[in-house]
């Protein structure tokens, strides 16, 4: 009995070590998966820049400051929340088009992935072919909201209510992969990096613009999903938010989209974030990758 009691003790033991290193080879994995999805989006980008010589999306940033893209659209309450993320999405795979005779837009659900074209009226281009394979563990259903309840993606704990849908990342709850387009006008200098639509008015001068990842953190609970990532207590002292809004006056939000040992904006152009293996944005597992794969 007392030999029996060894072994299974043994046993336990083995167990006990061995699940923690399954875990974080499983996580080592998935973030290694996701690292490729992202250099895979960023290059499907650069091949779009060199079709177009633009950035992805149908819209331009000033569009998505309050009070938002709905009035670029027919049905300006489906995309009342149209974010930049989804048109990154809709740009690579195609789907938006004018409506006939109108400057306004529609999504044609029956001409997702057959590529975009161009939004240039003066004349018919034609049609590219899409930039990304339609991958059904990235996507959502076109024209079905995200949301915390949706069967599909449980566990989410934000809400992305347009009939548009943006990358989901690989991990095994996914949360969206998100893009930011730079200003191009923006001009140089650390005071110039960052600011928030949400808390003010459009500013072309600066590069990156908090409002357009803002929807997709949980206002509630802010230090659950955007923080200081010198604080592992996720205390609310050290959150990003500012009566709501995400702050860019703080100087860790300033320095996350900094180039590394610079003073300008990092990313050459667009930035494309995931929150990594811990599903919160600003700590330092966050995977960035920014214009021609560089991170």
């Amino acid at each position: 009995m007392i030999e029996l009691l060894v072994v299974i003790g043994i046993i336990v033991l083995l167990i006990g070590l061995l699940v923690p290193v399954i875990s974080r080879v499983r996580t080592s994995a998935a973030t290694a998966n996701v690292t490729n999805q992202m250099h895979r989006i960023s290059a499907a980008i650069m091949n779009y820049h060199n079709d177009f010589q633009a950035y992805p999306g149908a819209l331009p940033n000033g569009a998505f400051a309050p009070p938002g893209p709905g009035g670029f659209f027919t049905n300006s309450a489906a995309f009342s929340t149209y974010t930049q993320s989804e048109d990154l999405v809709m740009a690579l795979r195609g789907g938006l088009k004018f409506k006939t005779g109108t400057t306004t837009l529609d999504l044609n659900q029956n001409e997702v992935d057959l590529g975009p074209v161009s939004f240039n009226q003066a004349g018919v281009a034609p049609r590219k072919n899409a930039y990304v394979a339609n991958i059904p563990a990235e996507f959502p259903p076109v024209g079905q909201a995200i949301s915390a309840s949706a069967n599909e993606l449980p566990g989410l704990t934000y809400v992305v209510d347009s009939v548009a849908p943006e990358f989901l990342d690989a991990y095994s709850v996914p949360r969206p992969i998100l893009y930011i387009r730079a200003n191009a006008s923006a001009a140089a200098g650390v005071n110039n990096i960052v600011y928030n639509t949400k808390s003010g008015a459009f500013n072309a001068s600066k590069s990156y613009d908090l409002g357009l990842i803002q929807p997709y953190l949980q206002s509630a609970v802010p230090n659950d999903d955007f923080h200081d990532p010198s604080d592992n207590s996720h205390s609310s002292s050290k959150t990003g938010f500012n009566g709501g809004n995400l702050d860019p006056s703080k100087s860790w939000i300033v320095n996350y989209f900094t180039s590394p040992g610079g003073t300008s904006a990092r990313g050459g152009g667009y930035l494309l974030l995931d929150a990594g293996a811990d599903r919160v944005f600003g700590t330092d597992d966050d995977i960035i990758v920014g214009a021609g794969g560089g991170q």
